[in-house]
């Protein structure tokens, strides 16, 4: 019998997006305020709104990356969430010439710094039915998870996690620094962009070579990609002609929701997962 390939993502999907986002944005912004020197109420005072706003507007606000190109809603997980915000608010801070904010120049260093100390330090957050959904389909093929995220980062929250689940690593593979954000322009594998009806503001861009690459190498065309953000893990496999799930939250923007199938829970997947299998 042949096994069958599944591909998910890790932040936001086997983890709870939720539990998640409370637990960033206070390291976040803890993280911020001993990093400028202002009270962590001032901080909160200058986030929160921009947080709201970009939340309010998913299909206004765009997270723009390095190279110019807007590549998901500013408000599809927490970690670009307060990125953005933060961004937004440090131009209200300089207009209220609030002290110890970085020169223009030093700011995306400055964010870097902040998300890299702050991510480690949040716990896990493991859907509560993850394991579940781990269980019913390893025994059926392989499940490759597939971050952007530093694979020692990943590999610290979810060995532990399989440990005491009595879960083994076999048939689980990780990959990380999976560079969904990036858009490689010459990349003729799939077409530049499309639209996602719903979302009038922009297109969508389609050609994250490193990461389609990723999925390619892996030797076999997988029954399902699983994500939580369907812009930023999803419509590279759909261009693919890959079979997705977008697994829903309160983050997940309406055009999104109306586009790819949708599951909003990983038992739901799971169940999906095995009676199409037939199993």
């Amino acid at each position: 019998m042949s096994k069958e390939l599944f591909i998910f993502d890790h932040d936001g999907t086997l983890t709870d997006p939720e539990a998640t986002h409370d637990a960033y944005t206070d390291v976040f912004e803890e993280q911020f305020s001993q990093a400028t020197g202002l009270p962590s109420d001032v901080v909160t005072k200058y986030l929160e709104p921009e947080r709201y706003e970009l939340r309010e507007h998913p299909e206004v606000y765009g997270w723009r990356n390095h190279q110019g190109f807007v590549i998901a809603s500013a408000s599809f997980d927490t970690i670009v969430l307060n990125r953005v915000a933060a961004e937004r608010a440090i131009a209200k801070m300089r207009q209220a010439l609030e002290p110890g904010l970085p020169d223009e120049e030093a700011m995306s260093q400055f964010l870097d710094g902040i998300e890299y100390t702050s991510y480690p330090q949040i716990d896990s957050f493991y859907r509560p039915d993850a394991a579940y959904t781990i269980k019913e389909i390893i025994p059926l093929g392989k499940l490759v998870i597939i971050s952007g995220s530093n694979p020692d980062h990943i590999l610290r929250k979810l060995e532990p996690f399989l440990s005491s689940n009595n879960i083994p690593m076999e048939n689980i593979e990780v990959r990380g620094n999976a560079h969904k954000n990036l858009i490689s322009p010459n990349w003729s594998r799939v077409p530049w962009s499309m639209k996602l009806p719903g979302l009038n503001s922009r297109d969508v861009l389609l050609r994250r070579e490193h990461y389609g690459n990723i999925i390619l190498s892996l030797g076999q065309h997988p029954y399902v990609v699983v994500g939580n953000g369907g812009e930023f893990d999803l419509v590279t496999p759909h261009a693919l002609q890959m079979d997705t799930v977008l697994l829903t939250s309160s983050f997940t923007p309406p055009w999104e929701a109306n586009f790819f199938k949708t599951q909003n829970s990983l038992e739901g997947i799971a169940n999906q997962i095995i009676t199409g299998l037939g199993k």
